[in-house]
C-alpha cells in the first residue's frame, strides 16, 4: 500500500463491509454458526476498534504527548498482516472492550451510518497530518503495541477485510444449512 493510495484503500474496505452488511437479510444478519459473531457483531466489532482511533486523531498533540514517536523501522503493510497473522495463531483475542454485544437487525442501519460518519471524520483527520507526522507519531494497539497513524490504517483496512470475509464464510454456511433457502 502505497503512501498515497492508504486513506483511499482503508475506505474502501470499509465501504465493502458497509455494502455487503447492508444486502444482508435478517436471517443472514442473525445466523451464527457455533457461537461465532453474527454479521451484526463483525460490523459492531469493527466500529468499537475503529472509534477510538478516530477519536485520538482528532488531537495531534496528545498523541505526540502521551505516545510519542516510533522508534523502529516502519512496517508496510503485507509485514503488518504477517506479524498480526502470527499473533492470532498464537490465540490473541480482541480485549473484552472490542467484543461485541448482541446485534439487533432493527440497529443495522444505525450501525452502518455510525460507520458511515467515523470514516468521514477518519478521512478528515488523515488530512490533518504530514507525511513525517503519519510515518512516526505513535498510536497504541492493544495486540500489536505500538503502531504509526500509517500502521493503524493499515491494520486497520485489513481488520475490516478480515472480518468482511469471516462474515461472508459464516453467511454462506448460514446458506448451505438451511433447507428454507
Amino acid at each position: 500500500m502505497n503512501q498515497q493510495n492508504t486513506i483511499g484503500i482503508f475506505l474502501d474496505s470499509h465501504n465493502q463491509v458497509i455494502a455487503y452488511v447492508d444486502s444482508l437479510s435478517e436471517t443472514d444478519f442473525l445466523y451464527s454458526n457455533k457461537g461465532k459473531w453474527t454479521a451484526g457483531q463483525q460490523l459492531n466489532h469493527i466500529l468499537l476498534s475503529l472509534a477510538p482511533v478516530v477519536k485520538l486523531l482528532e488531537n495531534k498533540q496528545y498523541i505526540l504527548e502521551r505516545f510519542g514517536r516510533i522508534d523502529r523501522k516502519i512496517m508496510d503493510y503485507d509485514t503488518l498482516v504477517v506479524h498480526y497473522q502470527a499473533i492470532l495463531q498464537k490465540g490473541a483475542k480482541a480485549p473484552e472492550r472490542f467484543v461485541p454485544p448482541a446485534i439487533s437487525y432493527q440497529s443495522k442501519q444505525e450501525q452502518l451510518k455510525e460507520l458511515e460518519a467515523l470514516l468521514v471524520n477518519a478521512r478528515l483527520r488523515w488530512e490533518d497530518y504530514t507525511e513525517a507526522d503519519r510515518n512516526s507519531l505513535v498510536i497504541p494497539h492493544p495486540v500489536l503495541g505500538n503502531l504509526t497513524i500509517r500502521e493503524m490504517i493499515c491494520f486497520l483496512t485489513y481488520h475490516a477485510l478480515h472480518h468482511l470475509r469471516y462474515t461472508q464464510e459464516n453467511v454462506a454456511l448460514g446458506n448451505t444449512l438451511s433447507p428454507l433457502k
